[in-house]
């Protein structure tokens, strides 16, 4: 028992000292089955597509990666900006109106 646990933590502590837990495998699970449930090839590539990106956002993968990306294009803007032509002076009046 743990007092004020949240029933999580209850949970977890009456599992691992229970005396059939010296018996009991621990399994993880590798494949997503509901990604190949009755689909096409390319219903199946979009849909791990989709669940990669997702677990990407939970792992915070995602977001270091798109942090990189924004860098690389604020400094290519940066460095298209720093040229002074006729082009490069009208894409920065459109960037500094909006």
């Amino acid at each position: 028992m743990i007092p004020k646990g949240t029933r999580p933590e209850v949970v977890h502590s009456t599992l691992n000292s229970s005396p059939l837990w010296d018996f009991c495998e621990v399994l993880t699970l590798i494949k997503n089955m509901r990604l190949l449930n009755g689909a096409s090839e390319s219903d199946i590539l979009e849909r791990k597509l989709f669940s990669d990106w997702v677990l990407g956002i939970g792992d915070g993968q995602l977001v270091k990666a798109m942090t990189l990306i924004y860098q690389l294009l604020f400094q290519l803007i940066y460095l298209y900006l720093a040229t002074e032509t006729h082009s490069h002076l009208l894409f920065r009046a459109l960037i500094q109106t909006c």
